[in-house]
């Protein structure tokens, strides 16, 4: 060992034989110690430990330097000398900057890591009704969504119903059935019924009635999907960085001396600047940065998204529920060839209809991103007349577009172009044929002097036409839509103070009627909840008006909203509402009167759910909820992200609407809502649940039967603090100051051995009763 030992601090003594001796070594890298112990191992002079080991010390190791057993022959790492220190069992390592490991700096990352909450078995019906009552008419209406979740999958089923008792009539429409399931760890999604076909920036998605099975990145919310800028650098001393984004530190993080690397920096979409600030122990700063511009539209290297449906394409969506037109299918596709260039493909096709089109985005530098797309379709059959359709046309659409968005400014401009005889799936449901469109938009930012935005929009197409639904009562309430226009619209936004901000917007139709109007007003926030909001008008049609405005929302149950608008001038509008939201759901009423014309109506909004056994009624269940349990103790306060959001009942449960899907949800109790005798492990727990089903979260928390008792010997002296004590031979506790000691669990009769200095005990006895909401003191108790 001794001679190892001095071989390796420099001198020529080598053993006889090959010999491995293992070592644990203090590390000093570059003048500074690494503040660990490392193991090594000596072979014949040579120095070994495995490649694990090296980084974690900050050296770099090759892969091809790693041997068969995982280790590394110190000797072979370039940039790298060391001497060791037998004597002092150290060994000092001087590396180059290229021998050390590149340290990653990034921010903490989304808490949605924790395991999928699993729900529970159940189902919920939505309902959202409304009235309205004039003096001839009345109407009611109702929005239904009911869903069964919890065993594989959501089953999901939306309908409208129509009653018109001055006309007699009554018309129920169902809307979507369908069955969904996602697969949140392979980013894939499958549905059984009616949904909506994908579709790409220059393709137009249909409804229809089939199979999809689809990417779908919301699975995983905290999945960053397009290309991050990569910044690196290096520091010569351990130091600390500070990451700037546009200027604003965004985190701070210790790094290692050596190469550093900076990846998936919280960056905002757009336009930008990373800066990376390194301040080492001396005080000496260096800066390195670089411009950045970030789109969603970009997809990652080796990234890619799908879709691909077949069904029955729906037409009269909303008016006839079950009015469905030719089997048509359609595939999409994204890939991210690189960080800077996506490609797309699409195609879909019907009976006597076949489109295909391929597309790119390309990031050009840090100046925005560039988009083209062809497509070719041909119509070789006969077609419904409702597409307006040629039987053997053929056509081809080309569309080009550029955005760039900025800090200070953003620009995005598109033009397509289409022949013809171009067609696709969504003319079979009534959408216009698109010949031609133009689209512009502009935005600048003026600092402390506000913001402007400026958009254009111009499009010239055919009208389509639909198999109106028979005997329907509502296709006389909808628009037509229009197939060409040509509309410019401006805005301007300003921040007068902490509450106050002024907006103003204008448009005007420079094609067809020429119409024109323009708004200018002010908004005010009082507290939380109300705003009010004051602006003067003109439009070609109507003339001048002016309008104030004040609304008060409910936002937690048992608060009252109002609202109040008083409009007067070329159009005289006034209206009153009132609303209150409640434990199971939210209710409005209010009387509306515009130009001779009035009207009443009221409405209530809710949910009526079976979860865990029973029969809850809460607001409406957009997505996911839950339901809370506070045990044994009802009148529970519960907070979500550490907000109030309502109490639990005598039935100690509350339904929790608002959920995150898939992502982390942070639930907890209220502790100053909890009494005195209330006792509970745990009051804060973390849920990820399923999209649009239910978990339940349960807090065990229940009556303490617990008492403050003030203990005395057989003299009526307090007992000294600290004295070991046993309750009902079981339960060990102490006394407390001035002889109290807090027991819990009691019992009706109960007694306390107390063991006293000598290895001498006394006893005592004492009842107890509880006290809902308090800690009864009970004593003074002779302990004899």
């Amino acid at each position: 060992l001794v001679a190892t030992m001095s071989h390796l601090a420099g001198t020529a003594i080598r053993p006889a034989r090959a010999e491995e001796i293992p070592l644990q070594l203090d590390i000093i890298l570059n003048g500074r110690t690494a503040g660990m112990i490392a193991e090594f191992t000596s072979r014949d002079g040579d120095l070994f430990s495995r490649a694990s080991e090296l980084e974690l010390i900050g050296l770099a190791v090759p892969t091809r330097l790693i041997r068969e057993d995982g280790t590394v022959r110190l000797a072979d790492l370039p940039g790298l000398s060391l001497q060791l220190n037998a004597r002092n069992q150290t060994l000092t390592l001087t590396a180059a900057i290229t021998a050390l490991k590149t340290s990653r700096i990034a921010a903490e990352g989304r808490n949605a890591s924790i395991p999928l909450t699993e729900a529970s078995p159940g189902v919920v019906l939505n309902y959202d009704l409304t009235g309205v009552a004039t003096r001839t008419k009345r109407s009611g209406a109702g929005l239904f969504d009911a869903r069964a979740f919890g065993l594989e999958g959501v089953l999901n089923a939306t309908g409208l119903v129509y009653s018109h008792p001055s006309l007699r009539q009554d018309t129920v429409i169902r809307l979507d059935t369908n069955w969904t399931y996602a697969d949140p760890d392979r980013l894939r999604r499958f549905t059984l019924g009616d949904t909506i076909s994908g579709g790409l920036g220059w393709s137009r998605p249909i409804r229809l009635a089939g199979a999809q099975f689809r990417t779908d990145f919301g699975l995983q919310p905290g999945m960053v999907t397009f290309a991050m800028p990569t910044l690196t650098g290096q520091a010569a001393l351990p130091s600390t960085a500070d990451v700037l984004i546009n200027g604003i530190r965004q985190f701070s993080q210790p790094v290692a001396a050596g190469p550093f690397e900076l990846r998936q920096a919280p960056v905002v979409t757009g336009a930008g600047t990373i800066e990376v600030a390194v301040q080492d122990a001396l005080g000496r700063q260096t800066v390195t940065s670089i411009p950045f511009y970030v789109s969603p539209d970009l997809l990652r290297e080796d990234l890619s998204a799908w879709s691909m449906e077949i069904g029955k394409a729906r037409q009269n969506y909303g008016l006839h529920g079950m009015d469905y037109g030719a089997l048509v299918g359609s595939a999409t596709l994204r890939h991210g060839l690189t960080g800077w260039l996506t490609v797309e493909g699409h195609a879909e096709t019907t009976r006597g209809l076949a489109l295909a089109g391929l597309g790119a985005q390309l990031r050009i530098f840090s100046w925005g991103v560039a988009s083209l797309a062809a497509a070719y379709s041909t119509n070789a059959g006969r077609y419904d007349a409702a597409s307006a359709m040629t039987t053997g046309a053929q056509g081809a659409m080309l569309t080009v577009g550029y955005q760039y968005q900025g800090p200070l400014f953003s620009l995005g401009v598109s033009a397509a172009r289409s022949t013809g005889g171009f067609r696709d799936l969504a003319a079979l449901t009534g959408a216009p044929v698109v010949l031609s469109s133009l689209r512009a938009n502009a935005g600048l930012s003026l600092a402390t002097y506000g913001s402007f935005a400026l958009a254009y929009l111009n499009q010239t197409g055919v009208a389509t036409t639909t198999n109106r639904a028979p005997g329907s009562t509502l296709s006389d309430l909808l628009l037509p839509i229009a197939p060409s226009y040509r509309v410019m619209t401006a805005s301007y936004s300003k921040q007068i103070s902490e509450r106050m901000s002024l907006i103003a917007t204008g448009f005007a139709s420079v094609a067809g009627n020429r119409s024109l109007g323009v708004e200018i007003g002010f908004t005010y926030t009082f507290g939380n909840r109300g705003s009010a909001y004051a602006a003067a008008s003109y439009d070609r049609t109507s003339g001048i008006s002016g309008m104030g405005q004040y609304s008060q929302s409910a936002t937690q149950p048992g608060e009252f909203g109002y609202a109040l608008l008083a409009q007067e001038g070329g159009f005289r509008r006034h209206m009153g509402e009132v609303s209150y939201l409640a434990d199971w759901g939210r209710s409005y009423a209010g009387v509306d009167q515009t130009a001779g014309y009035s009207a009443m109506r009221g409405g209530t909004r809710g949910a009526i759910s079976w979860l865990d056994g029973g029969v809850h009624i809460s607001d409406h269940v957009d997505d996911s909820f839950g339901l809370v349990r506070s045990g044994d103790v009802g009148g529970v306060g519960v907070l979500r992200e550490n907000r109030p959001v309502g109490t639990t009942g005598d039935n100690s449960a509350l339904i929790l609407t608002g959920l995150r899907a898939w992502d982390a949800n942070v639930v907890g109790l209220d502790p100053s809502s909890l009494a005195a005798d209330v006792d509970g492990a745990a009051l804060t727990m973390r849920v990820r649940p399923p999209e649009r089903s239910g978990v339940v979260m349960r807090f065990d928390l229940r009556r303490s039967r617990a008492a403050i008792v003030a203990l005395v010997d057989a003299e009526g002296e307090i007992l000294p603090a600290s004295l070991a004590l046993t309750l009902n031979g079981g339960k060990r506790s102490q006394v407390g100051y001035d002889g109290e000691a807090y027991l819990q669990d009691l019992s009706a009769d109960n007694e306390v051995v107390v063991e006293l200095p000598g290895r001498r005990t006394c006893r005592a006895s004492f009842a107890f009763a509880p006290v809902e909401g308090a800690i009864p003191r009970i004593g003074p108790v002779a302990c004899r």
